[in-house]
């Protein structure tokens, strides 16, 4: 009988700096929405590529892959951010902070992640830069007030390998590893 392979369910992730995750975060709580779960501001973070489940014997090539991909990538900044309900369309399951545009430099990180670590196919045309800020219970009809304060300005300069194990009361996160991108010298 063959033994059963170990895996982990990874996924490529950006977190802005701490103090405006927690702004972001108490920017979302002004929403004033009821019966949401709010995403700790620790684990606020943008998803550049989801891997799913890797056999721990491909972790070290997954490691090297994701160091090629971020290798002379530089930091970047999201801004006018605004809030949107997921699924655009239909009941709605969470409330992100989204982009409007993608910047050059993370467009093209996520064009190298999908190349070396996306499924065949895989290509970042469809990939839409947003945040997910609160979650709800279950899926529902959420509109979102159209007075609410904007969501602030977020700065990126780190990319992290990250395992997600899904527990009874959500998902836990762990960095494997985290990557420094290139300083922004505009």
């Amino acid at each position: 009988m063959a033994s059963m392979q170990r895996s982990r369910r990874l996924f490529a992730a950006l977190y802005p700096p701490h103090g405006q995750a927690q702004a972001l975060a108490s920017a979302a709580q002004g929403l004033g929405l009821a019966d949401v779960r709010p995403v700790p501001a620790e684990r606020i973070h943008l998803t550049a590529l989801f891997l799913g489940s890797v056999p721990e014997r491909r972790l070290a090539a997954v490691l090297e892959s994701l160091q090629s991909a971020a290798r002379g990538v530089r930091a970047f900044a999201l801004d006018g951010l605004r809030w949107a309900r997921l699924p655009e369309r239909g009941p709605a399951r969470l409330v992100a902070a989204a982009a409007p545009d993608c910047p050059a430099a993370l467009s093209e990180l996520v064009r190298r992640l999908a190349q070396r670590l996306g499924p065949r196919g895989a290509t970042a045309a469809d990939f839409w830069p947003h945040l997910t800020v609160l979650r709800l219970p279950a899926p529902r009809d959420l509109d979102l007030p159209g007075d609410a304060a904007s969501p602030p300005a977020l700065d990126f300069a780190e990319l992290a390998l990250v395992e997600s194990r899904l527990g009874p009361h959500g998902a836990d996160h762990r960095r494997l590893v985290t990557l420094a991108l290139e300083p922004d010298r505009r």
